[in-house]
C-alpha cells in the first residue's frame, strides 16, 4: 500500500486536493482516506439511532452493515498504525495525523503557514499558498484546483511509487 499524507491548517484546501487526488488515481488504483478529527464533540453516530444505543448500553465496537456500507464504530480512538493495518487498498490518502512521519503534501494559505508542517517527508506544497508561490524551498507547489498540477501531482505521487 503507498500512503500519503496531506496536512495544514483548517481552510487550506486539504479536502479539495484529497478530492481531485481520489478522482485521478481512483480509475487505476482503490483508495483509502483516512481523516483525522480534532473537534471533541464529534460524534459519528446519531443518538437514537439502534448503533447508537448499543454504544451506549456498552458495546465497545458496533458494526454496521447495509448492503451497499459497511461502518465500524469503535468507543475509543486508534492509532495511525492499528487504522493503516486494516486497510486493504493500493493507496491510502490521510489527512491530518500532522505528528506522523509520512510522506506528505503540506496545504497552506499562505507561506507563514508552510513551516509548522514542513518535515523530511515533504513532497510539495498545495492549497490557497498556491496563487502566490511557484515553490518552497525547493518544493514544488500545486495549485489544488488546476487540473494540469493536479496530473503533475499525481505524476510525482507515482514516480514515487516506483521508487518505494
Amino acid at each position: 500500500m503507498k500512503i500519503v499524507q496531506v496536512c495544514g491548517y483548517s481552510n487550506s484546501g486539504k479536502t479539495t486536493l484529497i478530492e481531485a487526488l481520489v478522482r485521478k488515481l481512483s480509475p487505476r488504483f482503490s483508495i483509502s482516506v483516512i481523516k483525522s478529527i480534532h473537534k471533541p464533540s464529534f460524534n459519528i453516530d446519531e443518538p437514537g439511532t439502534d448503533t447508537f444505543r448499543f454504544a451506549q448500553a456498552g458495546a465497545v465496537q458496533v458494526v454496521a452493515s447495509a448492503p451497499h456500507q459497511t461502518t465500524f464504530i469503535q468507543q475509543s480512538g486508534i492509532s495511525i498504525e492499528l487504522l493503516l493495518s486494516n486497510i486493504t487498498t493500493a493507496w491510502t490518502i490521510i489527512e491530518g495525523f500532522a505528528h506522523e512521519s509520512l510522506p506528505r503534501i503540506v496545504c497552506s494559505k499562505n507561506k507563514n503557514e508552510i513551516e509548522p508542517f514542513l518535515t523530511d517527508k515533504t513532497l510539495a506544497i498545495s492549497g490557497i499558498v498556491a496563487s502566490e508561490l511557484v515553490s518552497f524551498n525547493q518544493l514544488p507547489v500545486f495549485n489544488n484546483r488546476n487540473a494540469k498540477h493536479i496530473d503533475e501531482l499525481v505524476t510525482l505521487l507515482l514516480n514515487l511509487q516506483k521508487k518505494n
